[in-house]
């Protein structure tokens, strides 16, 4: 184990999105991240035990810009999109909240673990980074991707009555 790389999550995906599809509010969803991290914590500490010494933790991506997220919960509302991403704010607010408690508890893990190399793969901010300059990557904007991916027949929809099936292409 102590040669191994240990991919720690991703832990709470299914937790908020499941909850968010079924209507469930933000404010009830924002009460299981604590338990998500303890779970995430929880792993680390028994790897540990176990013998691992390397050990990589993603964090959330940004919730509000996945298409599948868009689509459900498109709203006529400009005041719902953040103005520099086009992102849904609510689910984008709930991926960062989710990634400081992240961030909080890897504190606490690399001061009681200090001869275990614990990375943090921050998925947030390398992804929001391509949403807020899609130019950089060779897009022209974010609803052009969009655009794209809608061509390449994700079916977004179909979550409301497969919560897997805008994994797949359909």
């Amino acid at each position: 184990m102590g040669n191994s790389l240990f991919l720690v999550g991703e832990i709470g995906g299914n937790d908020y999105n499941h909850p968010l599809l079924q209507g469930r509010s933000i404010e009830e969803i924002k009460t299981f991240v604590p338990n998500d991290i303890d779970a995430i914590s929880s792993a680390i500490s028994e790897l540990i035990r176990l013998g691992a010494k390397t050990l990589v933790v993603p964090g959330d991506l940004p919730l509000g810009c996945l298409p599948a997220f868009l689509e459900f919960f498109s709203s006529a509302s400009a005041g719902d999109y953040e103005l520099e991403t086009e992102c849904l704010k609510f689910l984008n607010r709930l991926a960062e909240y989710h990634n400081q408690l992240v961030l909080h508890e890897l504190s606490e893990l690399w001061r009681s673990h200090p001869h275990a190399t614990i990375i943090y793969a921050d998925y947030y901010n390398a992804t929001i980074s391509i949403y807020r300059s899609p130019r950089r990557y060779g897009e022209p904007s974010f609803s052009s991707t969009l655009d794209r991916i809608k061509d390449a027949q994700f079916c977004a929809v179909s979550m409301r009555g497969h919560p897997r099936a805008w994994l797949a292409p359909a």
